[in-house]
């Protein structure tokens, strides 16, 4: 299973939650995919995940500098 999110900035959202910890992988045009395979997570780490997701949106760590380089 696979659970795919969709947002115009998907890939650099995608960096930002790497950065976070986050394991994803971005597809173009603009999806944001999480493997969410029950013999490989428990419910604590998807739990993580979406709150780690939150934040990055919330404080649009995407759109930070990093190494004089936007994100993404």
């Amino acid at each position: 299973g696979h659970v795919a999110l969709t947002h115009p900035e998907a890939g650099a959202i995608t960096q930002a939650l790497l950065a976070e910890g986050v394991v994803c992988s971005f597809r173009k045009p603009d999806s944001i995919r999480f493997g969410i395979g029950p013999l490989a997570l428990r419910h604590e780490d998807v739990w993580n995940a979406v709150a780690r997701l939150r934040t990055v949106l919330k404080e649009e760590k995407w759109t930070k500098l990093q190494g004089g380089k936007r994100l993404g």
